[in-house]
């Protein structure tokens, strides 16, 4: 009987942060870093009934993110929730900024579960 050897790394889920300011749609960028996004923690307020993602390859130009079915990468927000968001969708870029449909009414601050190998 022959045997499998398999190395198997640890999941590791990483915290990060964003904020869109007052008055702002767009939040702060978030490096991925090797590391997948995961999940959003949606903070307890918005005003906004829509999240969705820009993504850059350099951390300078932003660009909407569409899935490779053609669809852009929508959220609608639970407030006060940690949403999963699935990963086949979430890879291929290196920064994102999360953003709101509406102009925030306070500044928003959103937590990001990355998802990465340890």
């Amino acid at each position: 009987m022959s045997s499998i050897t398999t190395d198997f790394k640890r999941i590791k889920v990483e915290p990060e942060t964003a904020v869109i300011a007052s008055g702002g749609t767009e939040s702060t960028a978030v490096a991925c870093a090797g590391r997948v996004l995961n999940s959003i923690d949606v903070p307890s307020a918005l005003t906004g009934t829509v999240l969705s993602l820009k993504v850059s390859y350099d951390g300078t130009t932003y660009k909407d993110y569409y899935n490779n079915a053609g669809n852009k990468i929508i959220v609608t927000p639970i407030v006060d929730t940690i949403m999963g968001l699935l990963p086949a969708d979430m890879s291929g870029f290196l920064y994102f900024k999360v953003v709101s449909n509406s102009a925030e009414a306070d500044a928003r601050t959103f937590k990001f579960g990355l998802r990465g190998l340890e």
